[in-house]
């Protein structure tokens, strides 16, 4: 089920990154990992993928999503990534596979000017073209989809999407030029553009305007920064759900799993809808969970404590608390 390894047209030129995969006996996803080996060997043990004693995938058939922010905050990000690949690369073997996502903290990373001098190494070897974003260019997608879910870091929006429609199909002066519709497959069509931008800034193939900031740049990624039905602040639906009936029908898929804010525990908002699976397993204090998806659909989170049934989450975690106010961006900034 891999497709790390890009496939080349009659024409010689790269083919679009594969983005959707049918549904799997089992899939399961885990959160932000920020460089700390120990909770993402944990997590992935939880989630009965990782041999108890050495890295290698034990997983079988099963499938594996990270839903990106691999790096900053911890101090092992290279052990991280190492294994990533590692288990990307030899799960196939034994039918499983291991997609991986790119989170803001990627994106910042491969944009972010170096400060300090110890930073010069990291950012060179991080920057778009250079030798770690390069071999990364063929394992990161901004979004996925397995089965009836979507995988995403931050939130994929219709609205997101009808933007990036204007920016595609509209003149210089904004004036729409063409008559295209946002439906079905033009919504396909740019998620898979979303993927080959990402692919081709990473391996150094964009261009930006002389003088650009990080974040001009990351204006070309707006589904791993945004927390539309992530944020913290929220307590029920303040007309957002329309938004994720849209994209949810326009992509024909259940529920969307994101992760970018951390919360207390794996979180279903929207009836399911969407899953909030950032626990901050990171931190000290943060919790190790692990989202399992098994057909038919049947959704339930892992944990120390064992398995409980995803409804169960879905009914009464809708007001979880989330690592905000708690000392969270004193001690490690922004979210």
């Amino acid at each position: 089920m891999s497709d790390v390894a890009a496939t080349a047209t009659d024409a010689g030129r790269v083919a679009p990154p594969r983005w959707r995969y049918p549904a799997v006996r089992r899939l399961v996803a885990i959160g932000d990992i920020h460089g700390t080996v120990s909770a993402l060997r944990t997590a992935l043990r939880l989630a009965g993928v990782l041999h108890p004693r050495r890295d290698e995938w034990v997983g079988g058939d099963t499938v594996l999503v990270q839903t990106g922010d691999l790096l900053d905050r911890g101090d092992t990000e290279v052990a991280v990534l190492r294994l990533l690949t590692h288990l990307q690369d030899t799960a196939g073997a034994s039918g499983g596979a291991v997609h991986l996502l790119l989170g803001n903290h990627e994106e910042d990373a491969v944009n972010r000017p170096a400060h300090v001098p110890y930073q010069l190494a990291r950012h060179r070897a991080l920057a778009p073209g250079g030798p770690m974003a390069a071999a990364l260019a063929p394992r990161l997608k901004v979004a996925i989809v397995i089965g009836d879910t979507l995988f995403v870091h931050g939130s994929l929006t219709a609205a997101m999407l009808r933007e990036q429609l204007c920016v595609d199909y509209c003149g210089d002066d904004g004036a729409c030029s063409t008559e295209q519709r946002l439906d079905a497959p033009t919504a396909d069509a740019l998620v898979v553009a979303m993927n080959v931008r990402l692919r081709r800034h990473l391996a150094g193939e964009l261009t930006y305007p002389a003088g650009a900031s990080q974040y001009e740049r990351l204006e070309s990624f707006p589904a791993v920064q945004d927390r539309t039905f992530s944020t913290p602040l929220w307590r029920g639906d303040r007309g957002e759900a329309a938004d994720l009936s849209a994209v949810l029908d326009l992509l024909g898929v259940r529920r969307m799993v994101v992760g970018h804010t951390i919360h207390e525990r794996i979180t279903a908002r929207y009836g399911g809808r969407v899953w909030c699976i950032d626990t901050g397993m990171f931190r000290q204090r943060g919790r190790v969970e692990v989202l399992e998806i098994e057909e038919p659909g049947r959704v339930s989170v892992l944990s120390a404590e064992g398995r409980r049934r995803g409804m169960t989450v879905a009914q009464g975690g809708e007001h979880a608390a989330v690592y905000l106010g708690d000392g969270y961006e004193e001690e490690f900034g922004q979210l």
